[in-house]
């Protein structure tokens, strides 16, 4: 029998949080309220602190306040006035700070003060010299090793910016001050000492630690341990076994159950390296493809350690490189549990208030090229001899890829061996950038795709001098938005639909050249929008001319009328099919499961737009969380806001409503209707 549906809280809030928000709408607290905050935001519990320093930093006395914390007995409590101040961002801080740092005594305070100081203006180059670090470092390193850094391996050698090399002892009390810290962030403070190295130290420091911690997280049993324990377990397993007589288990041999539970055991994570996600900060220098990639391939391997996720996408946000930038974002925007797609969002935030930028700019001018310069080329020098590299795509399937020519102009397959005169060391870079470049553009193509996607449904519009500069100028982004078809001033009386082609001209239906005036917006065309006889225009326009869509934009579908006060489509409700079919087509559709219910039981996947506070969701008959392939028939579109209060539809953005239930469609044609689908399916 399907368990009842939990009903959710009106706020996903306890009474204090609940209370420190709505003291945060008022324009000044009132005076009553103050000492209750001081003493929330001042104490030892962590866990309403920062609600309260954010609302008392807003009122009159705000400032004194923060500094009140930094003469508390307790280290923690020091450490987050500190960086209260920082956000706070006055420079009459300064003194304070300065005189804290002179009588703290705690390295890891140390450090937040220190980073305090660099976030307020004020010059702590004293503190950053080799000798001073190694000073701290030979002090530092006199303690005992806490037990989460035990495990750290030897670091590898790196230099200076100025080539010199670093003392092994710094940058191994870096790690360990790191893991003191707590913070993925390092507190501000070891990005910083990790902008003191050479790039190439950067990296490979980067590169190393990462590789180093996750394999840590996610150690395993060796073969040899494996059996140990089989030899150890397997017997007593097996008389288990042979107490159910007739089962499948009962006529199981004891070679059998010994390889059973050594196959077990050799899937078990042994631990966990949580406590130790401070070091992450040492990745800061890490090239961001890299992190892009093993982060992707950590959250797909084990998605339910949130925590490690979570220290993840942390790291990556103080890692400047654009690719570790868009990793961020796109959690932000994508990821499947709500806790890790929120603590991305206020990543992304403090990014992009750290740049001055809102968040789409952030996400606009931190696309990475993948090495392709502002004409779309790619330069790969063997010394004596240059090839260049193109972007190219397939005109039947749309896939990405780089042509490569020699210095004559003529294609080649691959770069070829080094000649006796090539340069070895520049052949080496040359093939690395290629690879790099390769995996790069994979990734910008797929996380653009979904976000150009996103932004046609949310109408998002552009200035047209900003997406002349992000958009049409840069070398990948010039080849998606030339398969798209664009708006100028959508929804007024002037606007006038047209696409770029990769030479940067601007063409509408007829091909006649468009002209895009200072001043105006540039948004996505979308069918929904748009008269019937422009959506007949472009579908032979982009037929004509073979354009292969980088997504379909005026593929029409009808939408059933529904009252303005209704909140919900069920025209495709009864369509039975299985749980492994819905699942199969949601994913697809970019679809995440919703929470489990009483009995680990959902009955929904959704799909969060995070840039305007909605959710698309399809509602289904259901399945436990621990999935098995059963009857199932889908049931409702919906949208949910803020706190999961549903939404009309009449509210929902035209085009999102449109494409929301297209996925609403597909899900449902997994099957076919059954009048008979409240019995058949699996509740």
């Amino acid at each position: 029998m399907r368990p009842p549906r939990r009903v959710r809280p009106p706020y996903g809030l306890d009474d204090v949080a609940e209370a420190i928000a709505i003291l945060g709408e008022f324009p000044v607290v009132p005076a009553s309220y103050i000492p209750r905050l001081t003493e929330i935001a001042l104490g030892t519990g962590k866990t309403h602190r920062l609600a309260a320093q954010k609302v008392l930093e807003r009122q009159p006395g705000g400032l004194e306040t923060a500094r009140l914390g930094l003469v508390n007995a307790n280290s923690d409590v020091r450490s987050s006035a500190a960086v209260w101040l920082a956000r706070i961002g006055d420079p009459v801080a300064i003194p304070d700070l300065r005189a804290a740092l002179g009588k703290e005594k705690r390295e890891a305070v140390q450090a937040v003060l220190l980073s305090a100081l660099d976030k307020l203006g004020d010059d702590i180059s004293a503190y950053l010299s080799p000798s001073v670090l190694l000073d701290a470092a030979a002090k530092g390193l006199k303690a005992k090793v806490p037990v989460d850094a035990e495990w750290l391996p030897p670091l590898p050698a790196v230099r200076w910016a100025d080539g010199t090399p670093v003392d092994p002892d710094i940058v191994r009390w870096w790690a360990v001050l790191s893991v003191k810290l707590k913070d993925p962030t390092g507190a501000g403070l070891i990005p910083i000492y990790v902008g003191l190295l050479d790039e190439s130290s950067r990296q490979e420091l980067g590169r190393f630690v990462l590789d180093a911690w996750i394999a840590q997280d996610t150690r395993r049993a060796t073969d040899a341990e494996a059996r140990e324990y089989a030899a150890a377990e397997g017997p007593q397993r097996y008389q288990q076994y042979q107490r159910w007589a007739g089962s499948d288990y009962a006529a199981r041999t004891l070679e059998q159950v010994i390889e059973e539970v050594r196959k077990e055991k050799l899937g078990e994570l042994l631990g966990s390296a949580i406590g130790s996600k401070g070091v992450l900060a040492l990745t800061a220098g890490a090239p961001g493809h890299y992190l892009l990639t093993i982060v992707q391939r950590y959250m797909r391997d084990h998605p339910q350690r949130r925590a490690q996720v979570e220290a993840l996408i942390t790291a990556a946000s103080v890692n400047d490189d654009p690719a570790a930038i868009q990793l961020v974002i796109g959690v932000a925007r994508r990821h499947k549990m709500a806790t890790v797609q929120a603590k991305a969002t206020e990543l992304v935030e403090a990014l992009a208030t750290r740049k001055g930028w809102t968040a789409d700019e952030l996400a606009d001018r931190t696309i990475p090229s993948a090495g392709f310069d502002d004409t779309g080329v790619l330069n790969l020098d063997y010394g004596p001899r240059q090839f260049t590299g193109r972007i190219t795509v397939d005109a039947k399937t749309g896939a990405y890829g780089v042509a490569l020519t020699n210095a004559d102009g003529k294609p080649i397959k691959a770069l070829p061996a080094p000649g006796a005169s090539d340069d070895a060391e520049l052949v080496k870079a040359a093939k690395a950038q290629l690879t790099t470049s390769k995996k790069e553009l994979k990734q910008v193509v797929d996380a653009q795709t979904a976000r150009l996607f996103e932004a046609m449904c949310l109408g998002r519009t552009w200035p047209a001098a900003a997406w002349r500069e992000d958009l049409l100028s840069h070398p990948v982004m010039r080849q998606l938005v030339s398969r798209l078809v664009w708006v100028i001033d959508p929804g007024t009386e002037n606007q006038l639909l047209f696409r770029p082609d990769v030479e940067g001209e601007l063409l509408d239906a007829d091909d006649e050249a468009v002209e895009l005036p200072t001043g105006s917006q540039v948004g996505l065309a979308h069918w929904s929008v748009l008269p019937a006889d422009e959506v007949t225009a472009w579908q032979a326009h982009m037929r004509d001319y073979q354009v292969k869509a980088l997504f379909d934009q005026f593929d029409v579908i009808t939408l059933p009328e529904f009252d303005p006060e209704a909140t919900q489509l069920a025209d495709h409700e009864g369509w039975l099919s299985d749980t492994y079919a819905i699942r199969g087509r949601a994913t697809k559709r970019g679809y995440v499961r919703g929470e489990a219910e009483d009995g680990g039981w959902f009955c929904d996947y959704r799909r969060a737009y995070t840039g305007i506070g909605l959710v698309s969701v399809i509602g289904f008959t259901g399945s436990f969380f621990q999935e098995e392939q059963m009857s199932a028939a889908v049931e409702t579109l919906t949208f949910e806001g803020k706190n999961w209060r549903p939404v009309k539809l009449a509210d929902v953005p035209p085009i999102l409503l449109a494409e929301s239930y297209r996925d609403y469609v597909f899900v449902a044609e997994a099957g076919a209707f059954d009048p008979e689908w409240q019995t058949r399916s699996a509740w």
